[in-house]
């Protein structure tokens, strides 16, 4: 069987050489069924199911979808896909690089980092169900992006990329993503700022297991530090401690996908001081051990 991996970006290693920021594509299923084991990637990911059903694990949740659901996978997050063997079913995948976002500052900010927080702590849901009225003009959106991703023609990174705005117009006006354009703080106005807070969260994403004082992160953003931990929780809804916690927890799961380390190597990697705290902070988060959430993600594993 196997191994659960991390997966890079399904288009950055084309055989032409050419990198883009999407990729689109469907999977029919008949008799034999269809399994993705965990894995993780840089992309965000979105699945629609537009018929038939399976179960789609994202972090410590299984969800069963069927027809209708629609399934928003977060970058660096750990899941899985199953469809049972004899189930015809018909989804749609879409991925694409959370930069794609980097026009619209406040919706790449709730994409890439408040959606994943709060849905780790079951605030949101990562599985969206669409309204039977709209579930056509869905379907024909994410269609289109992988008739254009397949043929290629001339103009195609255009409409793919506008499909993938129309897409998440609909989501934000359909109430399935929190508002970020909401906020009221006239700091997140401010396009530079924006781009200080942006470039220190994907920061934080790639170093969270080294220690970055709040302070030191305060200065990068140019703000004092009372200041910083106001715009902060009021923009992330959660203080900068908690957060910092959150993303050591991501890239525990990460690493717990590999059978070969232990628990000790991962809690040093992850910047827990202790094995014991990490543990302790795990099963807070996940409701489970590591070792219990590892057991879980390899279950397949023969």
């Amino acid at each position: 069987m196997t191994v659960p991996y991390f997966e890079q970006n399904k288009d950055r290693s084309r055989p032409d050489n050419i990198s883009r920021p999407f990729y689109a594509s469907s999977v029919r299923t008949f008799e034999d069924g269809y399994q993705i084991e965990p894995h993780w990637h840089f992309h965000v990911e979105i699945l629609y199911w537009a018929q038939g059903k399976a179960t789609v694990t994202v972090g410590n949740h299984d969800y069963k979808v069927s027809s209708g659901n629609l399934v928003i996978i977060p970058a660096r997050e750990v899941h899985s896909v199953v469809v049972e063997r004899n189930v015809e079913s018909l989804h749609y995948v879409v991925g694409f690089d959370p930069e794609l976002m980097a026009p619209m500052p406040k919706l790449s900010i709730e994409l890439a980092f408040l959606q994943p927080y709060r849905a780790s702590l079951g605030l949101e849901q990562h599985v969206v169900s669409i309204e039977p009225t709209e579930q056509n003009d869905i379907e024909a959106l994410i269609s289109g992006m992988c008739k254009e991703f397949n043929a290629k023609m001339p103009g195609f990174e255009l409409a793919v990329t506008t499909n993938v705005y129309h897409l998440f117009v609909r989501l934000i006006r359909g109430g399935h993503l929190t508002n970020v354009e909401q906020d009221t703080d006239h700091w997140t106005d401010d396009t530079a700022s924006m781009a200080l807070l942006i470039r220190l969260l994907t920061q934080l994403a790639d170093r969270c297991h080294e220690h970055i004082p709040a302070r030191e992160a305060a200065k990068q953003c140019s703000l004092s530090y009372s200041r910083f931990a106001s715009v902060f929780k009021s923009l992330m809804r959660t203080s900068y401690t908690q957060y910092l916690t959150f993303l050591r927890i991501r890239k525990a799961e990460q690493l717990l996908l590999d059978p070969d380390k232990s628990i000790t190597a991962i809690a040093m990697d992850t910047g827990f001081e202790h094995p014991s705290y990490f543990i302790k902070q795990f099963k807070r988060a996940r409701g489970i051990s590591p070792l219990q959430y590892r057991k879980k993600m390899l279950k397949h594993e023969s």
